[in-house]
């Protein structure tokens, strides 16, 4: 090397100084006339042993030498590391430059060096919290980069349709330390298959593979389906309810295989029961796939109900009102009784009350 390379540089920017390189005879003497065919090659240690994984590149590689001189232009390197440069030529011994430690471009991108666990629970910190790290164009970490980097969750894996649940992380943004920005307890509250979008003003946004959220445990009941908010006495609602299981951040929980129990009460919190008669297809019934489709609900008694639905170790759930009307007309009967004695042309003096019922003895 009649001229060494920079000591530093930038990744794939020129260096300041690009190397020459001469063709010597043994006494390291020039020869003028030499027009040999010379390479440069990037190398990782000082005897050029170890080829260097980054992209090296000249304006002109390999190069003839002119007057026994190869005096290369517009060398560049893409890795940010140190590296030597290795001048070659056919039947000619090789040289090996002086060190050249390449740095980081400036920051273009953020990227996921660590990815997020691929599954997890609804409300819980993922196993593997995702690090992000803010690179150059050339794929090397910005050492010098403090970006403000933010997560957040996405439906697909473009990242282009926001998730509707809630993520959460112990910081978010969190600034990068070093090029790197390391979260820590990272959750997410709705059982959905996500994606998470990292993202730092002015950089390029990236998005990591999908993490597949799963319910919580089974915590509480809660109706996927309303029963009617109409009914007959004694006749079948229009709409049976539907109870599922849900998890304590309203998740389903589609394991469930729970026995749930409805049962009718007349105050909307469910505490009070009610006197009539309430049935269904089956009661109680087991959740399939945490679903209890209830069928052939029906209730007796004309009168606003609200239905219970319970399960043990569970939270009980309270239905919408439903307002149960006299069924058809079918009989009559006495709600006043005539006096037990009276006497001949005179009016009794307690009249008899005649009632229109129903077959469950509501009033019509």
């Amino acid at each position: 090397f009649s001229a060494q390379p920079s000591s530093t540089g930038t990744a794939g920017a020129s260096l300041g100084t690009a190397p020459s390189v001469q063709v010597t005879d043994t006494y390291g003497n020039l020869i003028s006339g030499a027009s040999d065919s010379v390479t440069l090659a990037a190398y990782t240690d000082s005897g050029c042993t170890s080829a260097a994984s980054g992209t090296f590149s000249a304006a002109t590689n390999p190069l003839a030498a002119s007057s026994g001189v190869a005096a290369f232009s517009s060398v560049s390197y893409t890795k940010a590391e140190s590296v030597y440069l290795r001048a070659s030529a056919g039947g000619l011994t090789s040289a090996c430059s002086s060190v050249v430690a390449i740095s980081p471009a400036a920051a273009s991108v953020v990227s996921f060096s660590t990815e997020p666990s691929s599954s997890g629970s609804a409300g819980t910190a993922l196993a593997t919290s995702p690090v992000v790290s803010v690179l150059d164009p050339y794929a090397n970490v910005v050492t010098s980069a403090s970006n403000s980097v933010t997560l957040a969750a996405y439906t697909d894996s473009g990242c282009t349709s926001a998730a509707g649940g809630s993520l959460s992380a112990t910081t978010n943004p969190l600034a990068a330390s070093s090029g790197v920005a390391s979260f820590s307890s990272v959750s997410y509250n709705q059982a959905a298959t996500i994606y998470l979008r990292a993202s730092a003003a002015g950089l390029t946004a990236d998005c990591s593979s999908s993490v597949a959220i799963g319910p919580a445990a089974a915590a509480a009941l809660g109706f996927s389906v309303q029963p009617s908010a109409t009914g007959t006495a004694g006749a079948s609602l229009g709409t049976a309810p539907s109870v599922e299981v849900l998890d304590g951040l309203s998740n389903r929980v589609t394991s469930a295989t729970d026995s749930i129990t409805l049962a009718a009460f007349t105050d909307s919190g469910c505490t009070s029961a009610a006197s009539g008669t309430f049935s269904a297809a089956a009661n109680p019934l087991n959740a399939a796939s945490g679903v209890a489709a209830f069928s052939n609900v029906s209730y007796t008694k004309a009168e606003s109900i609200y239905i219970k639905a319970t399960a043990s170790g569970l939270t009980s759930a309270c239905s919408s009102a439903v307002a149960i009307s006299a069924a058809s007309a079918s009989a009559l009967a006495f709600s006043t009784q005539p006096s037990a004695t009276g006497t001949a042309g005179a009016a009794l003096s307690t009249q008899p009350v005649i009632q229109v019922r129903d077959a469950y003895a509501n009033l019509v």
